[in-house]
């Protein structure tokens, strides 16, 4: 019995020390008009998922709820695997979540281009600068504030 307890406490302890941080990458208009959001993937393959949306108040909160976006609202280009998104006023647009990343190895970021136009003026990020316009939050996700 004592070797059973301690062998289970030993891949408790294995299994907690093994734990992933998964890192949301988020877009949060803060602006009273429509952004259109455009992004693409350096993988042509990867899946992609309906974009998800939640009020842009909320994207500290843990237990906030994100939300898919009708289809009239984004397209994927077939060829180019562009994601075209267009984000109401004050909501926060969830484009990819990471586990365990690391921003000092920005070649694995897997996103290669994001564009804004909007009210406050067009932005547009490519290659390393897409990973350098995010900003770190102390909860350890990453947020690109359009305003």
């Amino acid at each position: 019995m004592k070797f059973y307890l301690l062998s289970l406490f030993t891949v408790v302890l294995l299994f907690s020390g093994c734990s992933q941080t998964r890192q949301e990458f988020i877009i949060a208009n803060q602006t009273d008009s429509d952004l259109i959001v455009q992004y693409s993937y350096y993988d042509k393959a990867r899946i992609i998922y309906k974009p998800r949306v939640a009020p842009s108040d909320k994207i500290d909160d843990p237990g906030k709820k994100w939300r898919e976006i009708p289809s009239k609202f984004f397209d994927v280009d077939g060829d180019t695997r562009m994601v075209s998104v267009k984000i109401d006023p004050n909501q926060a647009l969830l484009i990819v979540t990471e586990d365990n990343f690391d921003p000092k190895k920005t070649e694995e970021f897997p996103i290669n281009l994001i564009s804004f136009v909007g009210s406050k003026g067009n932005r547009l990020y490519q290659e390393k600068d897409v990973i350098r316009s995010f900003t770190k939050e102390e909860n350890g996700n990453y947020v690109i504030y359009y305003k």
